[in-house]
């Protein structure tokens, strides 16, 4: 009986171990993100206080937007309505103006560093879009796997789609 009851609670213990731990992330303020931001740059560039009083606003203003669209993403999300596609000129209306923005920040950059610093600059973005670009793809390939696991019977068998039949 000890043997069983000691088998029992060693189960229970490996199964609580066993969740998943969803570590609680920093969540910091806008003023906060834009300070962090700002002390980074003058780390890896070197900035005088002059230029950080320049950059600080320009910092500012592209983690508000970020904000906004994070929250509007929430939105969206909660209200959890589908999405409908967009149409072409909607598509290259919102890459336009993500270029827009691109350039322009490249311009205020340029003007407030010097030919070192923006070199810099540069590739530190270049390796910040990077950085972006791969989180998206694994955050696709994980929604794709969730997809797969939902096309699963409970039993394990496949489930099969035909058009003639819908889905479940």
């Amino acid at each position: 009986m000890k043997k069983i009851s000691l088998v029992v609670a060693l189960f229970v213990a490996i199964g609580a171990f066993a969740q998943k731990q969803h570590p609680q992330k920093e969540t910091f303020t806008a003023e906060q993100k834009t300070q962090l931001m700002v002390k980074k740059m003058s780390l890896e560039l070197d900035l005088s206080k002059k230029q950080i009083s320049k950059i600080t606003p320009i910092v500012a203003e592209k983690v508000n937007k970020m904000e906004a669209k994070i929250a509007e993403f929430k939105v969206k999300r909660e209200a959890k309505t589908k999405r409908k596609a967009l149409t072409s000129d909607e598509k290259y209306n919102m890459a336009i103006a993500q270029l827009d923005e691109k350039i322009a920040l490249q311009n205020q950059m340029k003007s407030i560093l010097n030919k070192e610093q923006y070199a810099t600059w540069k590739q530190m973005h270049k390796k910040h879009e990077q950085r972006g670009k791969m989180m998206a793809h694994h955050k696709t390939k994980e929604r794709f796997k969730k997809d797969i696991k939902k096309r699963h019977h409970k039993d394990g068998r496949k489930q099969k789609f035909d058009k003639a039949t819908p889905e479940a």
